[in-house]
């Protein structure tokens, strides 16, 4: 694939996560007007006043701004908003963190594990959301070993961990749980290709 076709895919992508986000947020704010205002101004003052029921619609809406904001580091109008995304998903946590099998946790493998220990996150801290995750979720899920192969072991070039953890899902069957089925294909599909791309993350000894 050519670098124009490339950008042409991540531009695809941004724009559809960027609809996913407005889709969420429309939902967010028949419970609180100018949602993306008030949380700016007031963070934890904005999201005391969602409750349990408002998960669904929080997570989406971090999920998919955290996506955006991932298929394009040079927006800066986005980037901006790394904050606000945290703050979201750290309220969901508060809120319940076995939500759909641990599903926060998971994400916060990636996140903190994006993220330098003076933000708040690195290696350790997604370490711990990665035993939780595992710990909620059991065996149903696997996305959790595939963040945080691409996200930490990768980061301290631990290629034999990273390995094992991308095997680990390989081998793993999806048709176990049909509730988690579609999410462990995307898990594996990714683990396939990072495996086969894994000379490209490590340094030769």
């Amino acid at each position: 694939m050519g670098p124009q076709r490339a950008g042409q895919l991540k531009r695809r992508a941004k724009n559809l996560y960027l609809r996913g986000r407005a889709y969420a947020l429309r939902a967010v704010e028949l419970r609180q007007a100018d949602f993306v205002g008030s949380l700016r101004q007031d963070a934890t003052g904005t999201l005391l006043r969602f409750s349990e029921e408002n998960i669904p619609e929080l997570y989406w809406l971090a999920l998919s701004w955290a996506a955006a904001i991932a298929t394009d580091t040079t927006d800066m109008d986005l980037v901006a908003d790394l904050n606000l995304v945290d703050a979201i998903m750290r309220r969901c946590l508060e809120l319940d963190e076995s939500f759909d099998d641990g599903a926060l946790h998971e994400f916060m493998i990636a996140w903190q594990g994006g993220r330098s220990p003076l933000q708040g996150g690195g290696g350790d801290s997604a370490r711990q959301h990665f035993e939780r995750a595992v710990a909620l979720a059991g065996d149903m899920r696997i996305g959790g070993l595939v963040s945080l192969a691409e996200s930490v072991s990768v980061s301290v070039q631990n290629r034999a961990e990273f390995e094992r953890l991308l095997e680990r899902a390989l081998a793993f069957n999806v048709d176990a749980h049909p509730s988690t089925r579609l999410a462990n294909l995307v898990a594996q599909r990714r683990a396939r290709v990072l495996l086969n791309r894994v000379d490209n993350f490590f340094l030769e000894d």
